[in-house]
C-alpha cells in the first residue's frame, strides 16, 4: 500500500482526526482525494473512499463555506459521471443538508419567519443556478418552461440565476470552478424568448454569498408570487423560500431532484428503488410524479449539417453517440462492441457528437479506424444528430435530451436501462447489455420492417416527450397552483388580413354601412379583375398547349379534362414541355389524375418506369377501368392520414395530410422528374411526403414540379424543399408559371432552360 492509499485509509476509517488537524492540512486531504478520483490508475476502492471522505469534509462547519460549496460540485460531478458512486447519494444529500442549514441559521429572522404569502400575485419566479446559451441545455429548459407558463398557461415569469453554480476556484482543489459563469447577463433586466420577454435577474458574485442570497430573498418575498419554482435541484435561494411561499424543484435528470423545496417533482414514475429516498423526506416535502418534456426550437433558428461536413458518405448506415461528457462515459466495453458491429456491417460507420479532448485515445479502441468520425463541438447537437440512421446511448446517467432529438428526427434509439435515456426514451428502446445493443444493432440494419417500426415509435414517443403544456397543468393542479385553463396560445399561422377596419366611435352608422358596402364592392371587383386575368392566361395556354402537342411523337389520341380541381392547362403545358426537353427515366407522380393521362403517354413511348401514389382506392379502379393499365407504369395504394406532421424535415402545429409509409415504400428508389400534386391540400404546410425522401431519391439531373403554388401550404413546402436543397449544396434554378393556378418547376442547374419554356 503506497503513502496515498494509506493516507486515505487512515481519514476514512477515523474522520474524528480530521478535528485534530489545520484547516490548511485538511486542504491537503482534499486535494489528495481530488487527484485520486480524476486518476484511471487507482483502484476502485480507493475512489470510493476518497469520495466519502471528502463528503466528509463538506458536511462540517469548520471547514470554510465556499470551499465547501465547491467541494459538493466536485462530489456531484463525479457522482453524475461515474457509476462508481451510486451508492453514495444519500451521503450526498447530506452534505447539501448541511450547508443548506448553515446558510439557513445565518438568515435574519424577520426575512424567513413568520406566515406564507396570503395574497399571491400573477407571477411564478423561475431560479435556476446556471444561465448560459441556448447550447447549453439546461438554459433552453429554463426558457422552454418559462415560456410555456407565461404563454400557454398565462401567468407572468421571472427567471433569477443564483449563480449557485458560479463557484470559487481554489487552485489546491485542482478543479477549474470559473469556466461557467455568463458574465453578460449580469447587466440584463430582460430576457426575450421566442416572442416573450421575462423579468430577468442574474447574482453577480461567487456563490454562497449570504448577503446575496438575503437579497435576493427579500425581493422575491415583495414579489409575492404563486410558486418558486427551481430548475436543477441544490438551490439553497429557492428552498429558502419555502418559508414565506409555495415552492417546489424541478431537476434536469430523471433523478429524484436534491432539494429542501415542498415539492420534489419526479421526470418519471416512481419505482421501488425510490422507496428509501422517499422515507429520507422532510416532514413538509411530497413528490410529483411528471413527464421529462422537451421542446425543440424553431427550425429557422438551427445550423443544419450535412454528412459530408463531417467525413460520412450519404450512403452509408450511421450510429451515432452524443454528449459533452462521451470521452469518460463511452467505456472499452462500449467501444469495443461498436467496433464489432462496424466490423461486421457493410457500409456502416460511428459518428461521435460532441468535443472530445483525446480522440486518438478513443480512436486506439478501432480496428475500423477509417468507419469512425468525431464531429468535434458543434453549434446544433440536435441537427448533427438529425444525419443518424440509429442512437445509441452508452450507460450514462445524462443523455436524455439527445435521446430525445433522435426520436424527434424519427430516428431509433438503443439505450441501456440507465440513466435519464431510459427513462425518457421508455422499455421498448432499452437493453440490458451491450452485448443485446449489439444485436438490436444488427437486426435494425437487416430488418427494415423492424426498423421502420421503430422508426415510427420513435416519432410517436416524442410527441408525448413534448407536451410541455399538459405536464404543467396537471402539476400546477397537484401542487394547487391557479393558472389560466384553456389555451392561449396563438397560431401565428392563422392570422389573416382583416379588410374593413373599424373607424372612430362617433363615425355616423349610415355612413360606415356604406363605406362597408363600397369597400366589399370594391373587393369583389378586385377579385373578379383577378379571375377574370387569369382565366385569360388559362385560356391562352390552351390553345398554346394544344399547338404544342400537335404532331407530338408521343401524346397522341389521349383525351384530357383539365382545370378545376385536375390539372390546368397551364400546368399541362409545362408538365409536357419538361417531359419533352428533358426525357427522364425514372419518374415519380404523387397523386393520380389527369396529369397520368400525359405522364402515362410519355412512360409507355420511351418506356420509362412510371410510380404512382395514391390513397383513394375507388378512384384508382374507376381509373383503371377507364383507361386500362400500363406496363410501364406502377400504382401504388397508401393510405392518407391526417394528423399532427412529425417528419424529417418539417413539423406541423396543426394536422395536415399526407401518405402513410411513404419514405418507407419508396426507399432506395431515385427519380430524375417528380410530380407532386397530391394529397389534398392543408394549411399550414401541404403535399410535405416528398422531402421524407428527399435529397437522397434525387438523379444528378432533376426536375420537382409542384401544382397549386399560388396556395400557402404549397408555398410553405416549396420553400422547405429549397432549403433542404441549399443544405445538401445542391445547386437548382425555379421558376413559377401561372394562370388559373400556378405551378412551380426546380429543377437541376444542367436543367436550367426549361425555366425559359
Amino acid at each position: 500500500m503506497d503513502r496515498t492509499e494509506g493516507l486515505i485509509d487512515f481519514f476514512h476509517n477515523d474522520k474524528n482526526s480530521l478535528f485534530k488537524i489545520s484547516t490548511d492540512e485538511v486542504r491537503d486531504v482534499v486535494s489528495l482525494c481530488i487527484i485520486v478520483l480524476a486518476r484511471d490508475d487507482y483502484k476502485e476502492i480507493l475512489k470510493v473512499k476518497a469520495f466519502e471522505l471528502l463528503c466528509s469534509i463538506a458536511r462540517e462547519d469548520f471547514f470554510p463555506l465556499k470551499e465547501r460549496w465547491t467541494l459538493y460540485w466536485i462530489l456531484q460531478r463525479n457522482y453524475f459521471v461515474s457509476e462508481l458512486f451510486d451508492e453514495c447519494g444519500q451521503t450526498l444529500e447530506e452534505v447539501y443538508a448541511a450547508i443548506y442549514l448553515k446558510i439557513e441559521n445565518a438568515m435574519p429572522a424577520s426575512l424567513i419567519e413568520g406566515d406564507k404569502v396570503q395574497e399571491e400575485q400573477d407571477v411564478i419566479v423561475i431560479i435556476t443556478d446556471q444561465f448560459l446559451d441556448l447550447k447549453h441545455a439546461p438554459t433552453r429548459r429554463v426558457l422552454d418552461y418559462a415560456y410555456t407558463i407565461q404563454k400557454r398557461l398565462g401567468i407572468s415569469v421571472t427567471i433569477i440565476n443564483d449563480s449557485g453554480f458560479h463557484l470559487e476556484n481554489f487552485p489546491y482543489m485542482n478543479f477549474n470552478a470559473t469556466a461557467s459563469f455568463a458574465e453578460g447577463y449580469n447587466r440584463i433586466n430582460e430576457l426575450p424568448y421566442k416572442g416573450e420577454k421575462f423579468s430577468f435577474y442574474q447574482v453577480p458574485v461567487t456563490m454562497p454569498d449570504l448577503q446575496e442570497i438575503a437579497n435576493v430573498i427579500y425581493n422575491i418575498k415583495k414579489l409575492s408570487p404563486r410558486l418558486v419554482l427551481n430548475v436543477g435541484g441544490s438551490s439553497f435561494t429557492s428552498d429558502l423560500c419555502r418559508h414565506f411561499v409555495r415552492t417546489a424543484t424541478i431537476a434536469c435528470t430523471t433523478a429524484m431532484p436534491v432539494s429542501m423545496a415542498d415539492y420534489l417533482v419526479l421526470n418519471r414514475q416512481l419505482r421501488d428503488t425510490d422507496k428509501k429516498k422517499i422515507e429520507r423526506l422532510q416532514p413538509w416535502q411530497k413528490v410529483v410524479e411528471a413527464v421529462f418534456n422537451y421542446i425543440m426550437p424553431d427550425e429557422n433558428t438551427l445550423r443544419f449539417y450535412t454528412r459530408k461536413e463531417f467525413g460520412v458518405a450519404e450512403d452509408e448506415w450511421l450510429i451515432v453517440s452524443a454528449g459533452n461528457r462521451m470521452q469518460e462515459e463511452m467505456d472499452d466495453e462500449f467501444l469495443e462492441m461498436v467496433d464489432r458491429v462496424l466490423g461486421e456491417l457493410p457500409n456502416s460507420h460511428f459518428m461521435v457528437i460532441g468535443e472530445i479532448f483525446e480522440e486518438e485515445q478513443i480512436a486506439d479502441k478501432f480496428t475500423n479506424r477509417e468507419k469512425l468520425s468525431f464531429t468535434g463541438d458543434v453549434e446544433d447537437g440536435s441537427q448533427a444528430i438529425r444525419l443518424a440512421d440509429v442512437y445509441i446511448q452508452p450507460n450514462r446517467k445524462g443523455g436524455g435530451r439527445a435521446a430525445f432529438e433522435a426520436m424527434y428526427h424519427g430516428i431509433p434509439v438503443i439505450t441501456t436501462r440507465y440513466g435519464d435515456a431510459w427513462d425518457v426514451c421508455g422499455k421498448e428502446f432499452g437493453v440490458g447489455s451491450y452485448q443485446e445493443m449489439e444485436e438490436r444493432l444488427k437486426s435494425y440494419y437487416k430488418d427494415g420492417e423492424l426498423y421502420n417500426s421503430m422508426r415510427e415509435k420513435s416519432r410517436e414517443r416524442s410527441l408525448e416527450l413534448e407536451d410541455m403544456k399538459g405536464m404543467f397543468e396537471k402539476l400546477f393542479s397537484n401542487i394547487g397552483v391557479e393558472y389560466q385553463q384553456g389555451d392561449r396560445f396563438v397560431d401565428e399561422l392563422k392570422f389573416y388580413n382583416i379588410f374593413a377596419k373599424k373607424k372612430d366611435e362617433d363615425f355616423g352608422t349610415e355612413l360606415k354601412e356604406k363605406v362597408v358596402n363600397l369597400e366589399n364592392k370594391l373587393d369583389q371587383l378586385t377579385h373578379l379583375a383577378y379571375v377574370t386575368e387569369r382565366r385569360s392566361r388559362d385560356n391562352e395556354f390552351a390553345v398554346v398547349f394544344n399547338s404544342t402537342i400537335n404532331g407530338s411523337e408521343w401524346l397522341k389520341e389521349v383525351s384530357l379534362s383539365p382545370g378545376r380541381v385536375a390539372i390546368s392547362y397551364q400546368g399541362l403545358y409545362v408538365l409536357y414541355r419538361s417531359l419533352d426537353e428533358f426525357r427522364p427515366k425514372r419518374i415519380l407522380e404523387i397523386g393520380l389524375g389527369q396529369s397520368t393521362r400525359v405522364i402515362g403517354a410519355y412512360a409507355e413511348y420511351f418506356h420509362a418506369q412510371h410510380y404512382i401514389v395514391e390513397h383513394d382506392k375507388d378512384w384508382i379502379e374507376f381509373f383503371l377501368d377507364k383507361h386500362g393499365e400500363k406496363k410501364d407504369t406502377e400504382i401504388v395504394w397508401l393510405e392518407r392520414k391526417e394528423t399532427i406532421y412529425k417528419g424529417r424535415w418539417v413539423h406541423t402545429t396543426a394536422p395536415i395530410k399526407y401518405y402513410d409509409k411513404f419514405a418507407e415504400t419508396l426507399t432506395d428508389k431515385i427519380f430524375d422528374f417528380i410530380f407532386v400534386d397530391g394529397p389534398q391540400g392543408s394549411e399550414e404546410y401541404s403535399r410535405v411526403d416528398i422531402m421524407e425522401i428527399l435529397p437522397e431519391c434525387l438523379a444528378d439531373s432533376f426536375v420537382i414540379m409542384v401544382d397549386d403554388s399560388e396556395r400557402p401550404g404549397e408555398r410553405k413546402t416549396i420553400g422547405a424543399i429549397l432549403g433542404i436543397l441549399e443544405k445538401e449544396e445542391i445547386a437548382y434554378s425555379i421558376c413559377e408559371i401561372d394562370g388559373m393556378k400556378n405551378t412551380v418547376l426546380i429543377v437541376s442547374e444542367d436543367l436550367g432552360f426549361l425555366c425559359s419554356i
